[in-house]
């Protein structure tokens, strides 16, 4: 009986590669032929690929990322169902190489293991500078998420300064107030606060602000 011959990197069920940013386990059965299919896009929308991708890099896919995809595919008339599987594909690579803090070359390594040598050639040289740049991004909101995981985290803060001259507590009181809102994540949940601090509340922030930052 003749044996089925199966690369360094491949499993012997069924010859799926077994990549490096999933700790070894098999890839998706269509990961490499989604992942080529960007190499099909006109080249315009080749090169700005990466504002599809970025879109969908976002914690979740809002309002705002489906307009950019939106005005991705109207620019270069292409159709969603034509950037979503290399985006889908692109952001699973990226997502759990980041995870596992995997270098330029492990990534490289998990593409050639999915796509022949010249696609993977061709698909580097778009992904590696884009895994450079969304790099940072993406472990701040793992950061992010892992505070959530166990508690609150802010995401967001706006202030304003507000002036109170009078109140049912009493007239000429002529105070100034900021008022600042903490937009946190609790868990899966976005919620927000506000408060109100007094200038010398204020100054303790700055205070405690910049020993925190020194």
């Amino acid at each position: 009986m003749n044996e089925a011959k199966v690369g360094p990197n491949r499993s012997a069920a069924n010859e799926l590669p077994l990549l490096r940013c999933l700790g070894g386990a098999q890839a998706p059965a269509d990961m490499g032929e989604d992942l080529r299919q960007l190499l099909t896009l006109p080249a315009a929308a080749r090169e700005q690929f990466w504002v599809a991708l970025q879109a969908y890099l976002r914690p979740e896919l809002d309002e705002e990322a489906q307009r950019a995809i939106t005005d991705y595919c109207m620019k270069h008339d292409v159709e969603p169902a034509e950037v979503a599987p290399p985006v889908k594909a692109t952001r699973h690579l990226f997502r759990e190489s980041i995870r596992r803090n995997s270098s330029k070359e492990e990534l490289s390594t998990d593409v050639h293991a999915l796509v022949d040598d010249d696609d993977a050639r061709d698909l580097l040289a778009l992904l590696l500078p884009w895994f450079e740049d969304f790099r940072p991004l993406m472990r701040k909101e793992m950061i992010r998420q892992t505070i959530a995981d166990h508690g609150k985290v802010v995401v967001d803060t706006h202030w304003r300064v507000e002036h109170i001259t009078s109140s049912d507590r009493g007239d000429g009181l002529n105070a100034t107030v900021a008022v600042m809102t903490f937009n946190y994540l609790d868990g899966p949940e976005q919620r927000r606060v506000t408060l109100h601090f007094l200038p010398d509340q204020v100054g303790a922030l700055r205070d405690a602000a910049n020993e925190m930052l020194a």
